[in-house]
């Protein structure tokens, strides 16, 4: 692995922790942000997403890897199933407001690139990297019931658990050393 992909996936990784404690709002986290906490966490969240993402691209570059493949197609049905899913659900709720849906589409998106990217690069790279295909798509699962809490609802206390086993998985398995 080159130092700068390990370095830039770690930075990408606190970014998104920080996004996601905002968004979470963990142990009662009070910060004064001219604009609704959702909207505060999202947007760094997305940030951090895009630190995964240049990262991998990176690699990909240096490896003369094509980003358009078969791995990527498969990601992206994967994505967009998921995404039409959480429309779906979404609809039958009320209450949410037009900023929420929004937002919630860029969050997807951006989790969704991620993937899409990690997938490019593992299915060009082969090999143990798969794992961290994986870890995108835990990372993925863990913001995914993120939406659906938001979106949908359900019961919190198991959406939480799903959130907070899958994310720190999808983390540092983006992290390996591989």
């Amino acid at each position: 692995m080159k130092t700068t992909h390990f370095y830039l996936c770690f930075v990408a990784m606190f970014i998104c922790t920080i996004g996601d404690i905002i968004l979470a709002n963990f142990y009662g986290f009070k910060v004064k942000f001219p604009f609704p906490i959702f909207i505060a966490g999202g947007v760094v969240f997305m940030i951090g997403h895009l630190g995964y993402v240049s990262a991998f691209i990176n690699r990909m570059r240096e490896n003369s890897y094509t980003y358009f493949n078969t791995g990527f197609t498969l990601a992206v049905v994967f994505v967009v199933t998921a995404y039409l899913v959480l429309i779906s659900l979404a609809k039958k709720k009320k209450g949410i407001t037009l900023l929420e849906a929004v937002l919630c589409a860029l969050y997807c998106f951006f989790v969704g690139i991620n993937l899409c990217t990690t997938v490019s690069f593992c299915w060009s790279h082969g090999g143990l990297v798969w794992i961290r295909a994986f870890g995108a798509l835990c990372f993925f699962i863990s913001d995914y019931l993120i939406g659906i809490d938001r979106l949908v609802g359900g019961p919190k206390y198991r959406l939480q658990q799903g959130i907070w086993g899958f994310y720190p998985v999808g983390q540092l398995l983006l992290l390996l050393p591989i």
